[in-house]
């Protein structure tokens, strides 16, 4: 059975997707001064682009492009492939507007 996510946060950076459990941030911030641009993990320029979003997660502040938050999906596994993926931060996929999020352990990014 699918373990169900009571709330998601869907990042989108450059051409790339990824989704936070709602759980996991603390607060949302607009001063990328000092967090980690995701874009720069996916290969692209390390300098965020203007008015970027930052997700506060304990310690961590990661900046992406925009964000949405998005209520309850069921947690699809990952494929054991991708399971080392972000050094093993990958729980799994949610599938949200047609299109498959993978769902990330900030810590790990």
């Amino acid at each position: 059975m699918a373990q169900l996510i009571d709330g998601l946060v869907l990042c989108h950076v450059g051409d790339h997707r990824l989704a936070v459990r709602a759980q996991d941030v603390d607060a949302f911030e607009h001063d990328p001064l000092g967090a980690t641009y995701v874009g720069e993990r996916f290969g692209d320029d390390p300098t965020p682009p203007e008015g970027v979003r930052v997700l506060r997660c304990g310690a961590q502040r990661l900046a992406v492009d925009r964000l949405d938050v998005h209520g309850g999906v069921a947690l699809l596994p990952a494929p054991p492939l991708l399971s080392s993926a972000f050094g093993g931060g990958i729980l799994g996929f949610v599938e949200v507007r047609q299109l498959l999020w993978p769902v990330v352990i900030p810590e790990r990014l």
